[in-house]
């Protein structure tokens, strides 16, 4: 099971996006779980889920290629639920990347 929990992106120190897809106290990571995007046109739906692609496309370069791959903005970090284990992923800056991993309680 994947859980999106949170995602962060940032810029020359300005924050482009920021969302908590689940809070702590919501929902058991273990149950099935939906989420729905929903907002007027222009509001930043697609800019969202194409962030959050480029994201997921960019380390899996930075694990494949001999060469740093190129990703538009400066920092980011993404929270989220894989096989029972919590991820959180960061971007600190150019190729420094800082995963961490953490069993989750049942």
């Amino acid at each position: 099971m994947f859980l999106l929990k949170q995602i962060v992106v940032e810029n020359h120190q300005k924050n482009i996006l920021d969302v908590l897809f689940v809070s702590e106290k919501s929902k058991d990571a273990h149950a099935p779980f939906s989420t729905l995007i929903l907002g007027e046109n222009g509001t930043g739906k697609s800019f969202l889920l194409k962030t959050i692609a480029d994201i997921f496309i960019f380390l899996d370069k930075m694990q494949t290629l001999k060469r740093k791959p190129k990703f538009r903005y400066e920092k980011f970090s993404v929270l989220y639920i894989y096989n029972n284990k919590e991820y959180l992923i960061r971007r600190i800056s150019g190729s420094e990347i800082v995963c961490q991993c953490d069993r989750l309680q049942k």
